[in-house]
């Protein structure tokens, strides 16, 4: 079964996350699209203004959704 990355940007005062992104290839295993998650996590925080993740208090949630089979 393969996977697909999806990471939302999340505000942690408002409980909502607005936005998501699909990350552009496949993982073979559930172990390496979690991996991935927190790589690209953690590199999505680094590009955003930091006076806005201070603010709206940004963090990065992700998810592994299985990618049906034909």
């Amino acid at each position: 079964m393969k996977f697909v990355l999806i990471l939302y940007v999340c505000s942690m005062t408002s409980g909502q996350c607005p936005g998501s992104s699909y990350m552009p290839f496949e993982f073979n295993s559930h172990l390496d699209c979690v991996l991935a998650g927190y790589v690209y996590s953690h590199k999505t925080v680094l590009e955003l203004d930091k006076d806005l993740v201070n603010r709206d208090k940004l963090a990065v949630k992700f998810e592994c959704k299985p990618i049906p089979t034909i």
